[in-house]
């Protein structure tokens, strides 16, 4: 008996991805700051299924492919919301994760990364280790701000759990710091927000992140500048626009995909997304023009050979051209 739980706990240890025998090689780096191309794109929750969960489809193809295609374009850089990897802890699974998406690299692109859940299961610390070590150029910041041919980019650590009760007050303080800042900054055209875990979702996997809701979202809301607000966790993708804000939740990169409520089963009956309850894998394009960020939702569904566009649409600036004067502080 205690020979065949050996066994047994020896083949878990092996099927997660445990301690290994053999040396990884040093982790990759990826640039952390935005390059000269007029767009950027939004890629969330890649990470593989749970080894223990073995009769889920694994969609190691789609997300190969989709990885190539964010780096055939080119972008200036590309958003990454979060889960990375199924456990951060590993260095094996970074390992995983460095081979797959060595075409960023390749291409120059930057990679504007948020943690995600899973990014610390393992261990916060070994998980926030091997995740910095992949991006230098955060300084170690969990949150932060970037400027980009007038966008300001602000990057939220939602994980309030994985964090002390002044890290959350600090992190919240500086949102709404920078937020304002940017409302009376007349060369900031617009500001967009990136976050793990959404405020709104239909998910019937997860609901809206109480969190989230509560500390960042009265901020974001009364901002006269921030347009959208980038989330993943939920798998799947959905849009919702309320009062003139656009929650985009954008968790197609790989991760074994959810459904949504649809129906009379819907917690929120905005979404402006009318596609079915399953989703496609998919990755975001946004593009600068005169109007606003032009969006392509490039979608995959499994076993596809090509990718197809979902939907278009605009993110419309929220202060005209020709309006060159600093507004007041939100309050």
């Amino acid at each position: 008996m205690t020979q065949r739980m050996g066994s047994r706990l020896s083949l878990l240890v092996v099927l997660a991805g445990g301690v290994g025998g053999c040396s990884l090689p040093p982790p990759a780096t990826y640039l952390s700051r935005p390059g000269a191309a007029d767009h950027f794109c939004i890629l969330g929750d890649t990470r593989r299924r749970h080894p223990l969960r073995f009769w889920v489809r694994s969609a190691e193809r789609e997300r190969r492919l989709i990885a190539r295609a964010v780096a055939a374009e080119r972008p200036a850089f590309v958003i990454m919301s979060g889960d990375f990897v199924v456990s951060g802890g590993s260095a094996r699974r970074w390992a995983w994760f460095d081979r797959v998406y060595a075409p960023l690299r390749l291409a120059g692109v930057a990679v504007l990364p948020a943690v995600g859940n899973h990014e610390l299961l393992g261990g916060t610390r070994r998980g926030l280790r091997n995740y910095f070590a992949r991006f230098p150029g955060l300084a170690r910041q969990r949150w932060y701000r970037r400027d980009w041919k007038g966008l300001v980019l602000l990057t939220l650590d939602s994980n309030r759990g994985h964090m002390s009760r002044s890290q959350w007050r600090r992190q919240r303080a500086w949102f709404g710091a920078q937020l304002s800042a940017a409302d009376r900054d007349p060369k900031v055209r617009a500001v967009v927000v990136t976050v793990h875990d959404p405020p709104i979702t239909n998910s019937t996997a997860h609901g809206d992140d109480r969190d989230v809701r509560r500390d960042f979202l009265p901020a974001f809301v009364r901002a006269q500048k921030a347009i959208a607000l980038v989330a993943g966790h939920v798998h799947t993708y959905e849009r919702f626009v309320r009062g003139g804000k656009t929650f985009l939740n954008s968790g197609g990169g790989g991760a074994p995909r959810c459904a949504v409520l649809t129906g009379a089963k819907r917690r929120h009956t905005d979404d402006r997304f009318r596609g079915p309850a399953w989703r496609p894998f998919h990755y975001i394009t946004a593009r600068l023009t005169p109007r606003g960020l032009a969006v392509t939702v490039h979608g995959l569904h499994p076993g596809a050979q090509r990718l197809h566009t979902m939907e278009q649409f605009i993110l419309p600036w929220p202060v005209g051209e020709s309006l060159r004067r600093a507004l007041p502080a939100t309050r």
